[in-house]
């Protein structure tokens, strides 16, 4: 079965068990996609007002028009949104840095479409927006982890960009990030063998968390969704390739499944978090 069916068949089927509704992306034709109030396809049914000021700042869009992005039911803003408000809301956000398995001591805060510019001055290099994150922490001690999350998008049959040139011209960028050069020069012309994974857009997440900090003390988490089928196994097989492509820099590059987060969450806190947990688990898993 096709990766992308799959998944968007396995959502569907959630909305129907919770008696949602769903619309097409323009209202009228296309398939049901879309949830007719960004709440329905939230947990706890409301984005909280902090987060949806954090989408509203940020770059996507994601929370605007008659139907937003955010009401998709394949939304990757939605599945940040669904697995990490609970913990922001709740100021615990401690426990969900164990759950992802990053140090949850001396965290100076943790925020949505956190943004990370890669030069002092981005519009002199020819760069506009600065890579916006879905989910980052920051330490005390000068420590960023990001987060990148994906549902649907490696699954879909879209081209990815070649990386601008300005990227690699940025001074000092690569100093202590050879390997991902090394990458990003083959990227310049094109996708380089890659087809799912989108690498160009993690090498600007790593130029953004590294700039003005050490590269061993920045983590980058890609969180997605698996699924069955021969798109997701091409994908994982790229994110295999780019962990080999960079692995002799010292920037720390985590793959990990959502299925692995909620299992995890399973067995450390659904005794005290079952509603969440359970949420999470009768719709991704």
């Amino acid at each position: 079965m096709n990766s992308y069916q799959y998944i968007l068949r396995k959502l569907r089927a959630w909305a129907q068990r919770n008696d949602i509704q769903l619309q097409a992306a323009n209202g009228e034709h296309g398939e049901p996609n879309y949830t007719h109030f960004v709440g329905e396809n939230i947990f706890g049914g409301a984005i909280h007002e902090a987060v949806a000021a954090a989408y509203a700042a940020g770059a996507g869009g994601e929370l605007n028009g008659e139907i937003p992005r955010m009401s998709a039911l394949h939304s990757s803003s939605a599945l940040a949104v669904n697995l990490f408000q609970y913990w922001v809301v709740n100021g615990d956000i401690g426990t969900l840095a164990q759950l992802l398995q990053v140090p949850n001591q001396n965290i100076l805060g943790a925020q949505f479409e956190d943004t990370f510019p890669v030069v002092e001055d981005p519009e002199l290099h020819g760069l506009q927006n600065p890579p916006h994150l879905d989910f980052a922490f920051r330490y005390r001690n000068g420590g960023r982890i990001g987060i990148e999350c994906k549902l649907s998008e490696p699954y879909r049959d879209y081209p990815h960009p070649p990386l601008s040139q300005a990227y690699l011209d940025l001074p000092d960028a690569w100093n202590d990030l050879p390997a991902s050069q090394a990458l990003a020069e083959q990227l310049v012309a094109g996708p380089a063998e890659y087809h799912r994974l989108g690498p160009s857009q993690l090498l600007k997440h790593i130029l953004g968390l590294t700039f003005q900090t050490p590269t061993n003390n920045v983590r980058l988490i890609y969180l997605y969704l698996d699924a069955i089928g021969d798109q997701a196994a091409e994908h994982r097989r790229e994110i295999k390739q780019f962990q080999e492509a960079i692995a002799d820099d010292q920037i720390r590059f985590i793959p990990m499944s959502v299925q692995e987060f909620i299992l995890r969450a399973v067995r450390q806190v659904r005794a005290d978090h079952t509603e969440y947990v359970d949420y999470l688990a009768e719709r991704y898993l």
